[in-house]
């Protein structure tokens, strides 16, 4: 692996150059993207109807075939109507990247096609009407397990390698990529990644990585793929992925991790694409300010974090900071350090979180 760690170095350098590019390009700010993430993303007009999911990215809105798809960013997801009609409307709602087993609050659902369900709503005139679809109740362990697959940087060859080893393990409920799924941010590579992304047997989330950013500062992620900040809980343990792509992170989404860990179940793990501290020190790979890389550490030590785990680096590296268990891995598509996922286990019960890699020939 000497070899290896040596590509891994020279690549993580690289990629700091690239980043400190894509500052000077201007490719985008955190304050903009979390303004879309709260404003805009998950959001549609209908006609009359105002369409939303509370975790997803609407992908249709046509109101001549009285449809709306959204994508999922989470295992368990709200859509709400709100009608503007003077008259009452049926819609059908689609949404994709779900299990299919999930149950919902109001009307039976139909599987469509892969992760991918369907529940038909009657909106009344000038009222609004809400469906939420989640797993069901008696199918949440203690225990949740999934994959963590980092930079993909548009190689979906390699891609392929990897997901086809994600899927060998039937224990892994769901997968989250680490930001970089793209070279260049661009609607091509965006749509090719979520192609491939979609093959998988279980449902997948993305962070949105620095190069995600270089086309359009991430408006084509958050269009094609959803939020750039995402909190969910599953099994006991909760999920607070975060928008560091510009190696830093926008004040309300500090807010955001604050309440996120304060409120947790018994396990918090938190995920983002760029690592508060470059693991090797000297790279400046991590946040553009080791003073703000602190005071998360900080943060993260102070709600109780049991894991933080970051992309951004093509090599896999353990640190821990204020304490907390650090996981870098950056090989989902680039293989520097050796293509490789890793894969997460959150014990609730046993108030244990494990992650081991798993290497892909």
């Amino acid at each position: 692996m000497g070899r290896a760690r040596s590509l891994g170095t020279l690549t993580a350098a690289l990629a700091a150059l690239a980043l400190a590019a894509c500052w000077a390009a201007g490719c985008g700010t955190p304050d903009e993207r979390t303004r879309r993430d709260l404003e805009e993303v998950g959001r549609a007009t209908f006609g009359a109807v105002a369409v939303a999911i509370d975790q997803g990215t609407v992908l249709v809105a046509d109101p001549v075939a009285s449809l709306v798809r959204f994508r999922a960013n989470a295992p368990a997801v709200t859509v709400t109507l709100a009608s503007g009609d003077t008259v009452a409307r049926d819609v059908t709602v689609e949404v994709v990247n779900v299990a299919e087993d999930c149950v919902a609050s109001t009307g039976s659902p139909s599987v469509i096609g892969h992760n991918t369900l369907s529940v038909a709503l009657a909106v009344p005139p000038g009222g609004t009407t809400s469906v939420t679809l989640a797993p069901p109740a008696g199918t949440l362990p203690r225990r949740a397990r999934f994959a963590w697959v980092g930079d993909v940087h548009a190689r979906i060859a390699s891609l392929a390698r990897v997901l086809e080893a994600v899927d060998a393990d039937a224990s892994l409920e769901f997968v989250v990529f680490g930001g970089d799924v793209t070279d260049e941010g661009t609607s091509d590579e965006l749509e090719r990644f979520v192609l491939a992304a979609d093959q998988l047997a279980r449902p997948w989330y993305a962070l949105i990585g620095n190069h995600d950013l270089k086309h359009d500062g991430g408006r084509e992620f958050q269009r094609l793929i959803g939020r750039t900040n995402v909190v969910f809980d599953v099994g006991g343990t909760r999920l607070v992925l975060l928008d560091s792509a510009s190696a830093t992170i926008d004040g309300r989404v500090y807010d955001l991790l604050d309440e996120a860990l304060r409120t947790a179940p018994p396990l918090a793990i938190v995920g983002m694409h760029v690592p508060p501290f470059d693991p090797d020190g000297w790279r400046n790979t991590g946040f553009a300010s080791r003073l703000e890389g602190a005071r998360l550490a900080a943060r993260l030590a102070d709600g109780g974090a049991d894991l933080l785990i970051c992309g951004h680096l093509h090599e896999l590296a353990r640190d821990s900071v204020a304490g907390v268990p650090v996981v870098v891995s950056g090989n989902g598509g680039m293989a520097a350090d050796g293509l490789h996922y890793v894969a997460v286990t959150a014990d609730a019960g046993a108030a244990r979180v494990e992650a081991e890699p798993v290497w892909v020939p």
